[in-house]
């Protein structure tokens, strides 16, 4: 039996939840994608202000 440790805490996987840790990656992964498209937008949004702020020099 495969054991996860988090923070001293032992979670071993039973017969009554084998689905736990595979819904966790999903989670998880599902958190990352978040992570990915926020980060992404953010950077559109300076690359943007980037843009804007030389051609208002140029004028």
């Amino acid at each position: 039996m495969q054991k996860f440790k988090l923070n001293n805490i032992k979670i071993s996987p039973t017969s009554n939840h084998p689905q736990i840790p595979g819904e966790l990656k999903v989670t998880i992964r599902q958190s990352r994608l978040k992570e990915s498209l926020s980060a992404n937008a953010e950077m559109l949004t300076l690359y943007w202000q980037i843009g804007k702020t030389i051609v208002e020099q140029q004028k």
